[in-house]
């Protein structure tokens, strides 16, 4: 059985964990990292890129198609689904040679296969042992299933089957209208397919301030796009040749079906956790996460723990912020802990939405009357009325006479880059 030594060894190269690599090897430690599968976690391969990739295509599709309104004739445009899954594809491979070489150039050891946690200092790596002083868990994220939506890759699929369809369906169910299922909404619906969401809860976007949930809900429907809130998906029934679901509204009512060809269950994600060793070596975890303090440290040796597996913000870039604190501080350095009230939150479909601290309602739980806001549209900025985007609104959120701001919320053109400025 062969050993390796390093000062640090990290289980799992999604952006948490090569993000840390990176900045622990310039910091001087030996880095060794441990992945099973690609380079670059879900979000690279199976999450962000490829549906950013796809959105965009979506994006330049819908812009030509509409380009007769500001004077630019184009005829025969057409959305070859084949080919814009190629380019989805060139995306992710590119993207994901880069990150590789990132490895390379800074001298981090990757190490291919199934790590398991044996103690404080140890991982067993397909019957490599790997010893470290210093070890990080960030092993990110799954897509989640319900008992009622069993999901088999063909009439029931997750995300990660949604972004490699050989063929578009002529309709297509999603389960949850959070950020991964409204994006999914506007690509496929960009493309043709006659979609239908049902939401649990009261509006799209759920977790969004209500106003900005509000008014994207209603594009949405513009879009054609029919939304069912306040309801959900007790059964599906696969015996025919698509799909017919049975939604009970949540607050009383007449059941009623939905007829489909396929449903993406769209319903958030859970940690990945299973066949690691962490419960066999008191990791505290609670309803499914890791539990870590102020500085990803579990309290159990020299382990910390960063990004999905630890819950919260399921965010690329908070795991990537977390990566770099905890090389930082095993490092020596004087580090301060991640404000998480200032990690933007964003929706990449058009219009996109982004967010920042409090929603009102978080706001005037915790302040009372001392919150003022205000909104600005799209409606009165030259720039979006040139450009045709010129639906959606700003909205901040303040505090007290000195009107200190506590959170921004943007759903329009260029959200996602304008919040932040917030």
């Amino acid at each position: 059985m062969s050993e390796k030594k390093f000062d640090l060894a990290i289980l799992g190269g999604g952006p948490g964990g090569y993000t840390a690599a990176i900045r622990a090897s310039q910091l001087g430690m030996s880095v060794g990292l441990i992945e099973k599968g690609y380079m670059g976690g879900t979000c690279l391969n199976v999450g962000c890129i490829p549906s950013k990739a796809l959105i965009h295509s979506v994006s330049v599709y819908l812009e030509a198609k509409g380009a007769k309104s500001i004077g630019v004739k184009a005829a025969d445009i057409t959305a070859d689904w084949s080919a814009i899954q190629k380019y989805r594809n060139r995306c992710v491979v590119k993207l994901r040679k880069g990150t590789e070489s990132l490895m390379q150039k800074n001298n981090i050891d990757v190490i291919n296969g199934h790590g398991v946690l044996k103690d404080d200092t140890t991982f067993d790596v397909d019957g490599t042992v790997i010893k470290s002083k210093n070890i990080i868990l960030a092993t990110g994220s799954r897509t989640k299933s319900l008992p009622s939506l069993p999901i088999d890759g063909k009439k029931l699929i997750s995300s990660t089957h949604a972004l490699s369809l050989d063929e578009l369906p002529q309709r297509m169910l999603i389960v949850g209208a959070g950020a991964i299922g409204c994006e999914f909404a506007y690509i496929m619906s960009g493309v043709g397919v006659d979609v239908t969401m049902v939401e649990f809860l009261d509006h799209a976007l759920p977790m969004d301030d209500e106003e900005i949930s509000i008014e994207y809900e209603g594009l949405l429907k513009r879009r054609k796009i029919k939304i069912h809130t306040r309801a959900s998906v007790e059964s599906v029934d696969t015996t025919g040749d698509g799909v017919t679901a049975h939604v009970k509204p949540r607050d009383g009512g007449d059941e009623f079906t939905i007829e489909t060809d396929i449903v993406l269950v769209s319903v958030g994600r859970g940690p990945c956790l299973k066949r690691c060793g962490y419960e066999d070596y008191d990791i505290p975890i609670e309803r499914g996460f890791i539990q870590v303090d102020e500085y990803c440290h579990t309290g159990v040796g020299n382990i910390y723990a960063v990004g999905d597996v630890t819950g919260g913000l399921m965010l690329a870039h908070k795991a990537s912020a977390e990566g770099i604190m905890v090389a930082e501080k095993i490092a020596g350095m004087d580090v301060s802990p991640i404000n998480y009230n200032n990690i933007p939150r964003a929706t990449y479909s058009k219009p996109e939405v982004g967010s920042v601290g409090l929603n009102e309602r978080e706001a005037r739980d915790q302040y009372g009357d001392t919150v003022k806001t205000s909104k600005f549209p799209f409606a009165a900025s030259g720039k979006a009325v040139v450009e045709g985007k010129a639906t959606g609104f700003a909205k901040l959120i303040a505090i007290g006479d000195e009107k200190k701001l506590v959170g921004a919320h943007v759903v329009g053109p260029s959200a996602t880059e304008l919040i932040a400025t917030a």
